[in-house]
């Protein structure tokens, strides 16, 4: 039995130029350096990790199936979103066939994998411009209960319902921050957990644009 993730998508833009006006930011660009000062402020860490996210087709029409590629470190953890032209998250990866956040990296990875038992199906209802982000991190996902239990609530992937991508991005990363020493304390009240305990941790956000049509 497959997995078939349906879903809305797009073409990966770039920057617009003109010969006689100012170069224009990439718009895929300026998502992720909003995304990575929101990451910073959050978890007090800049993405500094290499990674990298692209699909196999530039524009998607209803029934197209949707490949992507992640490059990330050997041993990091990975969330894959994905927000459709209405404005509502998934979480592609991980999902109930692949439960394991966790990468081998080193080399361009396929989601999905030739072996996995699920695809990225386009519905395009509606079409338009849509996103995918990849959120990686050394560390472990501290909320992996939780999604796991999103994901058996949702029938195989969790629904976030709707947020701008920059912010699923840019606090992604606060999940990921786990203590690899817990600290005991005497106290019954436990103390407020801060993201700078764990300056060790390092992440990394990439982002691609992409265009569903229905026709």
């Amino acid at each position: 039995m497959k997995l078939f993730l349906i879903l809305s998508a797009i073409c990966l833009t770039g920057s617009s130029l003109c010969a006689h006006a100012e170069p224009v930011q990439d718009p895929v660009e300026a998502l992720v350096a909003k995304a990575a000062h929101i990451a910073k402020r959050e978890t007090g860490s800049a993405p500094t990790l290499q990674v990298k996210l692209r699909t196999d087709q530039l524009v998607y029409r209803a029934g197209d199936k949707l490949q992507a590629f992640v490059t990330v470190p050997p041993g990091s953890h990975v969330r894959l979103y994905y927000k459709d032209a209405e404005g509502g998250v998934t979480v592609l990866f991980p999902n109930s066939f692949s439960p394991n956040s966790q990468l081998p990296g080193g080399l361009e990875i396929p989601l999905p994998g030739p072996n996995d038992q699920w695809d990225i199906v386009i519905d395009a209802k509606p079409s338009g411009r849509e996103y995918l982000a990849l959120v990686v991190s050394d560390l472990p996902f501290a909320d992996a209960a939780e999604l796991t239990t999103a994901i058996q609530r949702d029938g195989g992937q969790a629904q976030m319902g709707n947020l701008r991508i920059e912010e699923v991005a840019g606090k992604g990363p606060r999940a990921m921050l786990v203590d690899p020493k817990p600290q005991v304390s005497s106290s019954p009240v436990p103390a407020p957990v801060s993201p700078k305990q764990f300056p060790s941790s390092k992440l990394g956000i990439a982002m691609v644009e992409i265009t569903t049509s229905d026709k």
